[in-house]
């Protein structure tokens, strides 16, 4: 079952006017293909349109009165509890999408094929390290999204400009309070597609002088 979430223009098409383009989301919630999501905030955003002088008549007249709308709107919508003392008010559609993305087990297939792209990235950074800056060490466990890259000789600071200037956008190690002999480059992976690792670092090894 797929979540949506409805903007009141079109929940207007789908239960006042009938409009053609909305029937797709008429059938796939009569066949309980989609999951319609909404809150009660949104209920009574069109409770309120539904009662706008130029709109009445026509609400009447395609439907009889708006009780019949908003009877529509109990049957089909999914409504989500505001949780504003608890949590902030952090907006409840997202959270509620977010675990219905769980529930599904969408969300695990999603940590599942995320970690193995990164830890793609990961290796194809790792082996054109090892071609561009064969004399460079990789320090760090093998997670999260970043690897520490040790330089050794190089001035951090001005390597980390240098790298700038050549595009690779990257922090020194100094700059998280962390400071030696050399340079380390904190280097983040997470974005850099398995084919342009070679192209990253062979700018890295310019912005050194090694290239």
């Amino acid at each position: 079952m797929k979540p949506l979430v409805l903007d009141t223009n079109v929940v207007l098409d789908l239960l006042v006017f009938g409009d053609a383009a909305a029937q797709p989301v008429k059938q796939g919630l009569q066949d309980g293909a989609l999951r319609w999501l909404a809150t009660h905030a949104m209920r009574e955003e069109l409770a309120r349109v539904l009662a706008y002088p130029k709109l009445a008549p026509r609400v009447a007249f395609h439907r009889g009165d708006a009780q019949a709308v908003l009877g529509d709107f109990d049957r089909h919508a999914r409504l989500l509890e505001a949780r504003e003392g608890l949590d902030h008010g952090l907006p409840a559609l997202e959270q509620l999408a977010l675990a219905d993305f769980i529930e599904r087990g969408a969300y695990d297939r999603h940590i599942r094929r995320s970690a193995r792209a990164y830890r793609r990235r990961r290796d194809a950074l790792l082996d054109a390290l090892a071609i561009s800056l064969p004399d460079a060490s990789v320090s760090g466990a093998a997670a999260g999204l970043h690897v520490a890259v040790h330089v050794p000789g190089a001035d951090e600071g001005a390597l980390v400009a240098a790298c700038r200037e050549q595009g690779v956008i990257l922090d020194g190690a100094a700059q998280h309070g962390t400071y030696g002999d050399g340079a380390t480059l904190l280097i983040s992976f997470a974005a850099v597609p398995d084919a342009a690792a070679g192209h990253v670092v062979e700018l890295i090894a310019r912005a050194d002088g090694r290239r």
